[in-house]
């Protein structure tokens, strides 16, 4: 009778060790990959609403481009990380006109990039075997470098161009959401930049060097490849 119960007591232990085993090896635990890099696409999505209308001119945002960027990060843990990366968002054009004729007044190019380092905050509220949907929050610093082309018009035609540049830091934040599938990673945001020398909002009325420069707000989104 000993010998069967110690042979029952021996086959339960190998069945639970073997069943042990077996689920190590086929739910392995989530590996946690802290470094990544990634590269994207974004576009000003600032003041496109008309900036300045009198009872005889109006100024606006008329055209604006897609700009790229680049960018490397290292997450800290599953909810913190930190972000340095570049970015060149394009031109952007803003013209003014008189009412009466619709005739141009001025048109102003400014183009321009920026550098930032950022910390991330990260929420899941998603997860299905391999993939992660999570929400994002960042925020942190930028140097920003700004170019401007300002054309004068008389009778509908160039009559003198100004040029005027923008070198300043300034402070930034954003947030967005974020797809995850093992390694690879794709997400969609929007940051607000501001400096702390210029602010935000200018118009026609006056030219200086930084008239109607605006600091820009970007829609983005980006593909990235974690590793390490």
């Amino acid at each position: 009778m000993k010998k069967v119960l110690l042979t029952c007591a021996a086959a339960g232990l190998l069945i639970a060790g073997s069943s042990a085993f077996a689920a190590a090896v086929t739910c392995p635990a989530p590996v946690f990959h802290p470094w990544y890099v990634g590269a994207g696409v974004n576009h000003y999505s600032g003041m496109s609403e008309v900036k300045v209308e009198t009872p005889i001119g109006i100024s606006k945002l008329d055209n604006t481009k897609i700009g790229w960027n680049i960018f490397g990060g290292y997450e800290l843990t599953p909810r913190f990380g930190t972000e340095l990366g570049y970015v060149d968002f394009g031109t952007n054009r803003w013209i003014a006109q008189t009412k009466a004729s619709g005739l141009l007044t001025n048109r102003l190019r400014v183009k321009g990039w920026l550098a930032y380092f950022d910390g991330i905050y990260y929420v899941q509220f998603c997860k299905v075997t391999n993939f992660v949907l999570k929400v994002f929050a960042k925020g942190g610093a930028d140097y920003l470098n700004l170019k401007s082309e300002k054309d004068n018009f008389s009778g509908g035609v160039v009559s003198t161009t100004y040029t005027g540049k923008l070198h300043t830091y300034g402070l930034n934040i954003g947030c967005g959401i974020q797809a995850e599938y093992n390694q690879f990673a794709a997400r969609l945001g929007y940051t607000d930049y501001q400096t702390v020398t210029y602010g935000q909002k200018s118009d026609f009325s006056t030219y200086s060097s930084f008239d109607m420069i605006s600091i820009p707000n970007l829609l983005y989104l980006d593909a990235m490849y974690h590793f390490g």
